[in-house]
């Protein structure tokens, strides 16, 4: 979880960090990553945990902004396939 940190953190300074993409199919595998790994610390360092989470569910919220009202995604069909770890 401390490089995905590092990484937000990163990408607080940079508009154009990959983290920064709407609807780019790394930032929902990473963020999805992120917060499965934060559930699964949580009671041995819910300092850690919660810190992530507070970085990462945005950051899936604006990765997940790639899906379009009828479910595809805008990379198409076989980028999408990068979103099943959301």
């Amino acid at each position: 979880l401390r490089p995905v940190l590092a990484q937000h953190a990163a990408a607080k300074k940079n508009p154009r960090h990959w983290l920064n993409v709407r609807g780019w199919n790394m930032a929902v595998i990473v963020n999805a990553a992120a917060v499965t790994a934060a559930l699964a610390v949580g009671e041995h360092d819910p300092k850690l945990a919660r810190a992530a989470l507070a970085e990462a569910v945005p950051g899936l919220a604006a990765g997940m902004a790639g899906f379009g009202p009828d479910g595809g995604w805008n990379e198409g069909p076989s980028y999408g396939s990068g979103t099943a770890y959301s």
